[in-house]
């Protein structure tokens, strides 16, 4: 597999490339890049626009580049667009790859693969948390007033998603409606945009967490 190189490298590769932004994440945020050949090809050359490890990332424009002799150093964007997905996995690196569709150019033809740029898909919240009915931030107190926590998902999820809440101490505060210091919450596809309320009970006057 040979390396399209960034253009301040301009003495070696195959290619050259302009990162804009190298950085997509599990909400959809898109990532941009140009590419361009260093060598004046004798016919079409088109490539094939990929990301490496679809799971994390797809281009989302264009699927194909098309060098032709009368553009082919000129620089042509593709975007890349981050996957919505619900899991916890970090910051994962990615790379951009081109695959030789078609070309009677004999240069171009030895090359049929090239990883142009490597970004990186980050990892990004896919909750939505707010109290908007609370007095004061998310503070109860042991006179029991309450605390509605509302939460959705960012975006529609492939499958039902399991949200798993929880207090830090049952002495401080206690779920109103439930049992227990922790308590799931089921989000599927026709709901996930909607809020799902939970409601925390204040039993004495010191902090709490939820998370």
């Amino acid at each position: 597999m040979l390396i399209c190189v960034d253009d301040t490298d301009a003495d070696s590769g195959v290619c050259l490339f302009v990162v804009v932004d190298s950085t997509t994440n599990q909400l959809g945020e898109t990532g941009e890049l140009y590419v361009w050949l260093k060598k004046a090809p004798v016919d079409d050359v088109v490539y094939a626009v990929t990301a490496n490890d679809d799971a994390l990332a797809y281009v989302s424009y264009p699927s194909v580049l098309t060098f032709r002799i009368d553009n082919w150093d000129i620089p042509q964007p593709i975007v890349v667009k981050g996957r919505e997905y619900v899991t916890s996995i970090g910051d994962v690196d990615y790379n951009i790859v081109l695959s030789l569709v078609s070309t009677t150019d004999p240069y171009y033809m030895d090359f049929g693969q090239l990883t142009v740029a490597t970004f990186v898909n980050e990892e990004a919240s896919w909750l939505t948390v707010t109290t908007p009915d609370c007095t004061s931030g998310r503070e109860v107190d042991e006179e029991g007033t309450v605390c509605d926590i509302y939460v959705s998902l960012k975006f529609e999820p492939s499958s039902t998603v399991s949200v798993l809440v929880t207090l830090s101490d049952l002495g401080k505060a206690i779920f109103r409606d439930y049992s227990g210091t922790t308590h799931n919450i089921s989000i599927s596809s026709t709901d996930y945009n909607s809020s799902h309320i939970i409601t925390v009970k204040g039993e004495d006057n010191s902090d709490y967490e939820v998370c």
